[in-house]
C-alpha cells in the first residue's frame, strides 16, 4: 500500500521542525513506517544543492537562479527519498515544500508564481496529500527565535520581516487550499503535536 506525503508549513519560529520530528517520534512508537524529510535537501544529492543554496555567494544570484537549484534538489529529493518511502508504505514528513518556494522565491523574491508552477508541471512534481500550515501571532515567534541557542535579540526589523513572510504564507494557502489543514502553533508543544496526530488520523494517513 502507498504511503502519505504530509508537508510542514510556516514561518521560522512557529515550531514545525520541533513539531515535524516529536510527530515522527510518536507515529514510530504506534508501529507506523515514518520517514522524517526536509527541503531543500533529504537526499545526498540534494544535501549538496543545499549547500551551494546557503553560501553567500548564491544569495546574491537573481532569485530564479535560486529557484531552479531549488527545483533540482526538489527532483533529487523525490526520486531518491520521497517516492520510494511512499513505495514501502511509509508516511513522510516533510520540513517545507512547495508551498516555501512560492512564499520565499515568488511572493517575496519577485519570481512569478505561474513560472514556479510551470516549473513543477514540467517536471511533474506532485503535490503533498496534506498541508500542515502552522500559524501564530508574531510577537509568540520572535519570542521562540530570540531564545534559541544562537539566537540574537530581536528588532523592529525583525518583526517587519517576520510578518512579511506570515502575511505571504497565508496569501499562499488562501491561493491553494487543497489539502491543507491550518494549526494553532502558538499552542503548548505539546498540544500542537495531539493536534496534528488527530488530523493525521482524520485523514487516514
Amino acid at each position: 500500500m502507498a504511503g502519505r506525503f504530509v508537508v510542514f508549513e510556516g514561518p521560522d519560529g512557529s515550531g514545525k521542525s520541533t513539531a515535524l520530528a516529536a510527530v515522527a517520534e510518536r507515529l514510530r512508537g504506534r508501529g507506523e513506517p515514518v520517514l522524517a524529510t526536509r527541503e531543500p535537501g533529504g537526499s545526498e544529492a540534494a544535501e549538496v544543492l543545499r549547500t551551494a543554496l546557503l553560501t553567500p555567494a548564491l544569495g546574491r544570484a537573481p532569485v530564479a537562479s535560486q529557484l531552479l537549484l531549488i527545483t533540482a534538489a526538489r527532483l533529487a529529493h523525490l526520486e531518491q527519498t520521497v517516492r520510494p518511502a511512499l513505495r514501502e508504505g511509509c508516511t513522510v514528513l516533510c520540513d517545507r515544500y512547495v508551498d516555501s518556494s512560492h512564499v520565499y522565491q515568488c511572493s517575496l523574491g519577485g519570481v512569478s508564481h505561474e513560472a514556479l508552477e510551470a516549473l513543477n508541471a514540467q517536471w511533474e512534481i506532485p503535490p503533498a496529500d496534506l498541508r500542515l500550515y502552522f500559524e501564530l501571532p508574531a510577537e509568540v515567534a520572535l519570542a521562540r527565535l530570540e531564545s534559541r541557542p544562537d539566537g540574537n535579540r530581536m528588532d523592529a526589523a525583525d518583526a517587519t520581516a517576520w510578518t512579511r513572510v506570515a502575511r505571504a504564507y497565508a496569501e499562499q494557502m488562501r491561493r491553494n487550499p487543497r489539502g491543507l489543514r491550518r494549526v494553532d502553533a502558538s499552542l503548548d508543544p505539546q498540544a500542537v503535536v495531539a493536534r496534528i496526530l488527530e488530523i493525521l488520523d482524520d485523514e487516514g494517513a
